[in-house]
């Protein structure tokens, strides 16, 4: 683990260590599973386990210390804990292997085919919902609410009516946050989304009010002015807004270039200098998990970089008939929490998505023998073992259980299925080894106040140098009980996210490794540190100050993060011939679930995949 240095200090470094987990990670090898102390409890959980509570937790979260070691051992050093694995509970109906947000609507699917069928899902995680996590924070007894992972119902009109079912099921409506989302809040302040610049890239230290994705609509030279760009820069970006790069050419040879080419060769071809390309290259970090060195440059227009005078319009695949504005306080959490309570009522009190937000959930209620629908958390699958009953081997707190369904759903990580079902076809493990995700960070920080922000007069930033590219004060969204700040006054959290990719050109697949291996390796003082340097950085000649102003800090690290989609620039196959077509395949009794076999990281996509998943079942 890293050290504080003196200079820590003055970042408030030392002052944050005792909210740290400073674990060096679970013992791993040969012992690995010897290494614990209690038996496993008749629910499965341990037995001497003090009850917790995960959405408080803070520190490094996401894939937090103890989630992923077992996993790594199975998949990377090839261990094998299946043999005193004792045989635990009665038979299920259906064991489902991962309780986000596409295992929990699996669970739900099936409750509906097979209402009192007993259903057990097993998830590494010591809290449910995947990648949809809830962040909460008690500031002078106020609670503050963020998301850590899966961020909005994005698009909810172009849901497919399964999805749109099971929302309405939920009591979901969609268009209660056109009164909860209170867009114009910021903007009463006087405050716009900006760039962070940094003298180091540019000519000087600033933040400036203009919106990177506004700069493809063509900037007036009085803005083109006020940015920190040297002449030739300001030259650069003149003629990239201005001017037809392509010369004249036809719409088809255009198309054909833009598809062949990444967004920034292609600036590079057409003698754009460093300073602009810096300027732009990370801007779809956050969106894509990936920068312009590996997106085409067809894919730059689409998300509204410049450089596309001359070209007629397209149909650019982000439809924007509605707005950005479908966001719970804790992300899409939300929607796992209105899962779990309606498949396990005892868990929390109340029926409705706005006195979900605020309801205190019981987690020792989630596994409980008299249940028909049970959770078992912090619990690593090792082994599936098909036959007429397929047989779940996993590890909890150092300790093997098993246990048997009739059938099973696997809604996980596809690249670990085949090291956990190595009976699989050949070219169904090929497929479900496509799966590389999008490594991410979403770190959520509260301040003591939001003044700085204000007189920055921003309340997002893109930071095109900067560790994480994109900072933002969180959503203004108040549902329910719960009220966002809404004085610079009060204390607010703000989110900052990046994919940590190398941004050098290479395939995805292989950015996406990169930033894995980063993400696993850094320390949390050193991915803590970042934090403070960057808001110190960005914040400080606005009166911000990291030691004084931050008063908690959670970092979500994912290093397997959202769903690999298709990317025009690297991969060539047809809709039909998709890998995850061909990773998706039921095997017997066993169906597969998981964003990752719709080829999208979005809530509908885990939806969908789990409804398939159980039809799969239902007609095997």
């Amino acid at each position: 683990m890293g050290k504080t240095t003196p200079s820590d200090r003055d970042l408030g470094l030392n002052a944050a260590i005792t909210r740290r987990d400073f674990m060096n990670g679970v013992l791993l090898g040969t012992g690995v599973l010897a290494a614990g102390t209690g038996a496993l409890a008749a629910g499965g959980g341990r037995a001497d386990s003090p009850a917790h509570y995960p959405p408080a937790e803070t520190g490094l979260r996401g894939s937090h210390t103890g989630s992923f070691e077992v996993a790594h051992a199975v998949a990377r050093d090839g261990k094998q804990f299946t043999s005193a694995a004792p045989l635990l509970d009665d038979v299920y109906a259906l064991i489902v292997v991962g309780a986000g947000l596409s295992g929990l609507s699996a669970a739900y699917f099936f409750a509906q085919q097979r209402p009192g069928a007993r259903v057990l899902l097993i998830d590494n995680h010591d809290d449910f919902g995947g990648h949809a996590k809830r962040n909460e924070f008690s500031v002078g007894g106020r609670a503050l609410i963020g998301y850590g992972g899966s961020q909005s119902i994005d698009g909810p009109a172009h849901y497919s009516d399964v999805a749109k079912a099971l929302l309405r099921s939920l009591g979901v409506d969609t268009n209660a946050f056109y009164e909860a989302f209170d867009a114009q809040l910021y903007a009463r302040f006087g405050m716009r989304p900006g760039i962070a610049f940094s003298g180091d890239a540019f000519t000087r230290d600033t933040v400036v009010a203009t919106d990177i994705y506004q700069i493809g609509d063509g900037l007036p030279s009085t803005v083109i002015e006020s940015l920190p760009l040297s002449p030739s820069g300001r030259a650069d970006l003149t003629r990239l807004t201005q001017t037809d790069l392509m010369g004249g050419a036809k719409q088809a040879d255009r198309l054909a270039r833009l598809k062949s080419v990444s967004y920034l060769d292609y600036l590079q071809q057409a003698k754009i200098g460093a300073e602009v390309a810096t300027l732009l290259k990370r801007s779809p970090n956050t969106f894509w998990g990936l920068d312009f060195d590996a997106l085409s440059a067809l894919e730059g227009h689409r998300l509204g970089a410049p450089g596309f005078t001359g070209l007629a319009p397209i149909a650019d695949g982000y439809p924007d008939d509605e707005p950005y504005i479908f966001h719970f306080p804790d992300g899409n959490a939300g929607i796992a929490r209105l899962l779990v309570r309606k498949l396990i009522p005892d868990a929390a009190p109340g029926e409705t998505m706005t006195d979900v937000v605020t309801a205190p959930f019981d987690y020792a209620a989630l596994d409980r023998a008299a249940s028909n629908i049970r959770i078992r958390l912090s619990s690593t699958v090792t082994r599936v073992l098909p036959g007429r009953q397929v047989e779940v081997v996993y590890a909890n707190s150092g300790t093997l259980g098993r246990v048997r369904g009739k059938q099973c759903i696997l809604a996980c990580y596809p690249r670990m299925i085949p090291h956990v079902l190595p009976e699989l076809p050949e070219s169904q493990r090929r497929a479900m080894a496509e799966a590389v995700r999008t490594p991410l960070v979403y770190t959520n920080v509260v301040l003591r106040n939001w003044k700085a922000f204000a007189a920055a007069g921003t309340d997002r930033l893109y930071c095109p140098t900067g560790t994480y590219p994109g900072m933002m004060l969180d959503f203004p969204v108040s549902l329910g009980s719960y009220h966002c700040p809404r004085s610079e006054e009060e204390p607010i959290v703000v989110h900052l996210a990046t994919a940590p990719v190398p941004g050098d050109g290479s395939h995805p697949k292989d950015q996406f490794k990169a930033g894995r291996h980063y993400l696993l390796s850094a320390s949390s003082i050193d991915m803590e540190r970042d934090v403070r340097l960057q808001l110190n950085a960005v914040m400080g000649r606005y009166g911000f100050d990291a030691a004084r102003d931050i008063l908690a800090l959670t970092i979500n690290r994912w290093p397997h993060g959202y769903a690999r989609e298709f990317n025009e620039l690297f991969d060539r196959w047809a809709p039909h011939d998709a890998p995850w077509i061909a990773a998706r395949q039921p095997f017997g009794n066993i169906a597969m679930a998981a964003s990752d076999t719709q080829g999208r990281a979005y809530v509908d996509a885990a939806i969908d995949a789990a409804h398939r998943a159980v039809g799969d079942l239902m007609g095997a």
